[in-house]
């Protein structure tokens, strides 16, 4: 994420993204709903 300066990990909706969002989760810490996606603020990580 440093290597893009991502401010944000946006994951869309997906037919089986649960599983792929419990990974994220695990990852970068709880995401939060947003319009029908995930969103992970990681400027924090961005350093």
């Amino acid at each position: 994420m440093r290597h893009w300066r991502a401010a944000v990990v946006v994951l869309g909706w997906l037919e089986h993204g649960d599983p792929v969002r419990r990974t994220v989760d695990d990852l970068l810490g709880p995401g939060r709903p947003v319009d029908g996606g995930w969103l992970w603020d990681v400027r924090d990580r961005a350093g």
